[in-house]
């Protein structure tokens, strides 16, 4: 029998991942196709494959047709039906082609050469595959071949193939790709109609699995899914992969693809398929680093702060990366500083021998941290996987001391998140209270080890001397006129452990009074989310904090403006008189950096009534913003007896003009980030 090698190649695919098979002549596209989606282990569940030669003076594609009749017709295009065109009349020419699927399944396929005649072999085989795919695979091929069934050539043409596409899409589709019972040369190309298959089809080749309790009610869900929504929801399939790779080694997919290449005659034969567990991925922490480009490693080593040698070759980053992140010591630092939800999957992941795949959109972004943070290595279909060198550190670890070091680390990073609002100056003792709200009886040695261990995402203090001061207020000393001037002798506020998990989880304490009024107000005014409404009310709180005008927190509603590029207006009087009540609920009650962390409201309760202040304080801005809301208030603040610097506030106000921010403008208020990072944050 006839046989050509092929190389397909996904696309996009970095490092490349590629396949050579021997693909036997006198097969349809149709079969082509399953073939190479088998090959790949997708599931070849989109209906509107074609392929397309990318070297030819002539467009050709060839697609699958529906009732017989090409979707379009084009008089540059020659179209022909996947269903019934043999490879050969196009393969003999050796051109490389396109597999479009409207999917991430792309291949590049190219035609190496015809194969010798291949003694014993009646169909496809494997015989090489990428280094990357190989390490995913436990090594090279042994030279098995595909499944027989599925692509003999035979007389009986009825018996060419069935595939998984089938059964999961006859549930809701009468149109399924077939090949044709009699397929024709190019010239004559016809299609010869399609069949379907029922619900019951899906039962009679999935009975195992529905005899399985926990199995049948998440298969019962997707029925209903693919019954009501045309289509499977991601997250669910990712459940029953996880579920099916736990109890017997593959994933659904893999099982009704193997299903249906047995044919449902089969019976119970598939049974055994559920008791030979693969190995677990042969995939190696090298391996994965090795995927990377050089310039990609170099940016791991900047993160990491690395030492590199002279010579940065790519073989070279990669043994400095293998080396000093992935020793003991360093693995388990990096366990360390994980937070909740992303160590909750790390244990999961971690329990799964054969990979874990995110089943919400929480866990998406978990799984992204964690193949950041080099701790887990993202396989094909979403799986994540602990390779041996991390578990194993892992697993020799003392699981109780590593978590409780992990719980003071995130405590940690709850603590300097409020901190760099309520204070933006602070000694060790202050930071000490706050640890202390959650873990007692620290000393000074060991709250000094866990801050400075803290990641730089989470940390933006620094230590002056025994100050530890934000990174951007540490240029012109502005730390010193903070501290000497705006919070002077005013005490520190010590916020209760719920309140800075609150401020850490919302951004803002959400749940105060005055927060709670304006959440009301937008909710009610606006008829946005909630998600919106606390998104919004964590803005204004920051606009407070950073002493922005009244202006600019009105401009924070604009992108709730009936209609996009609207300037924002409100609906009538009343609400905006509700929205100015709201607004000086929220100012007289926030907890801001100028009094340490205290609301106006309290700060006067705090230091013993009005009296109590100082009589030579006086109130100076430390920029134009600042200054434009201090002028704006200035009545106010002078019927409440405290004084103002009016010659620095008049300096400031000459000549400037107020523009708006732009979301990638450097923020207004000096820190040096850009405005939504900064005051602008969503």
């Amino acid at each position: 029998m006839k046989y050509y090698q092929i190389k397909s190649t996904e696309k996009g695919s970095r490092p490349p991942r590629w396949y050579r098979t021997l693909v036997p002549s006198g097969i349809t596209f149709s079969q082509l196709y399953v073939l190479l989606a088998f090959v790949h282990g997708e599931m070849p569940d989109d209906l509107s494959m074609y392929f397309e030669y990318e070297t030819s003076d002539r467009e050709i594609y060839i697609e699958e047709f529906e009732d017989g009749k090409p979707s379009f017709r084009n008089s540059v295009r020659d179209i022909y039906d996947t269903r019934g065109t043999y490879i050969d009349s196009f393969f003999e020419k050796g051109f490389k082609i396109s597999q479009y699927t409207g999917r991430d399944f792309d291949l590049t396929i190219e035609v190496e050469k015809d194969a010798e005649e291949c003694r014993g072999l009646n169909a496809p085989k494997v015989i090489k595959v990428s280094r990357i795919i190989a390490d995913e695979e436990g090594g090279q091929p042994e030279g098995e071949t595909l499944p027989e069934e599925m692509f003999k050539v035979t007389p009986d043409r009825k018996r060419y193939f069935r595939y998984v596409g089938e059964l999961m899409h006859d549930i809701f589709s009468g149109s399924i790709m077939h090949v044709s019972e009699d397929p024709v040369t190019p010239e004559e190309s016809v299609c010869k109609g399609s069949r379907s298959r029922s619900r019951e089809t899906l039962r009679e080749a999935l009975q195992l699995l529905y005899e399985d309790a926990d199995l049948r009610s998440l298969l019962e869900l997707l029925e209903t899914d693919l019954d009501t929504k045309q289509s499977s929801d991601r997250h669910l399939m990712h459940r029953i992969d996880n579920l099916m790779l736990q109890k017997y080694g593959m994933t659904f997919g893999g099982y009704t693809l193997a299903a249906t290449i047995k044919g449902l005659d089969a019976g119970r034969e598939l049974s055994s398929l559920l008791e030979e567990k693969p190995s677990k991925p042969a995939v190696t922490t090298e391996a994965f680093i090795n995927s990377y480009s050089k310039n990609d490693l170099e940016m791991i080593a900047d993160e990491y702060g690395l030492m590199l040698p002279a010579n940065r070759s790519k073989k070279n980053l990669v043994k400095v990366i293998m080396q000093q992140l992935f020793s003991a010591e360093a693995i388990r630092n990096r366990l360390m500083q994980l937070e909740d939800d992303e160590m909750e999957l790390f244990r999961l992941t971690a329990e799964c021998e054969f990979g874990r795949a995110p089943e919400t959109d929480e866990e998406e972004m978990a799984a992204d941290d964690l193949v950041n943070e080099l701790l887990a290595v993202p396989l094909r279909d979403d799986r994540l996987f602990i390779t041996n060198i991390v578990r194993n550190v892992y697993e020799e670890s003392d699981k109780d001391a590593l978590e409780t070091e992990r719980q003071k680390s995130v405590w940690m990073y709850k603590c300097l998140e409020i901190a760099r609002d309520f204070y933006g100056v602070m000694d060790w003792d202050v930071l000490g209270q706050l640890f202390a709200r959650r873990f007692k009886g620290v000393g000074r040695d060991e709250l000094t080890e866990v801050f400075r261990r803290t990641p730089e995402m989470y940390n933006d203090f620094e230590e002056v001397g025994d100050k530890l001061v934000l990174s951007y207020f540490i240029e012109d000393d502005y730390y010193m006129f903070l501290e000497g001037t705006i919070q002077k002798d005013k005490p520190f506020y010590f916020p209760s452990r719920q309140e800075i998990e609150e401020f850490w989880e919302k951004g803002c304490l959400l749940s105060s009074r005055s927060h709670q009024a304006m959440y009301r107000y937008l909710l009610k005014t606006f008829g946005c989310s909630k998600r919106e409404a606390e998104l919004k009310v964590m803005e204004i709180y920051h606009a407070i904090n950073n002493q922005r005008r009244l202006q600019e927190v009105i401009d924070i509603l604009q992108d709730m403006a009936p209609d996009e590029g609207d300037d924002f207006v409100f609906g009538s009087q009343k609400d905006a008189e509700e929205f100015t009540k709201c607004y000086m609920e929220m100012h007289n009650h926030s907890h801001v950096m100028g009094n340490r962390g205290y609301p106006p409201h309290d700060l006067f309760n705090a230091m013993g009534g009005v009296r109590s202040l100082p009589e030579d304080m006086i109130i100076s801005p430390r920029g134009p913003e600042a200054a434009a809301m201090l002028d704006e208030s200035r009545e106010e603040l002078a019927k409440r007896g405290i004084k103002l610097d009016e010659e620095r506030i008049d300096s400031m106000l000459a000549g400037e003009k107020r523009k708006k921010t732009g979301r990638n403008d450097p923020c207004p208020c000096g820190s040096g980030k850009k405005y939504k990072n900064c005051c602008g944050k969503r």
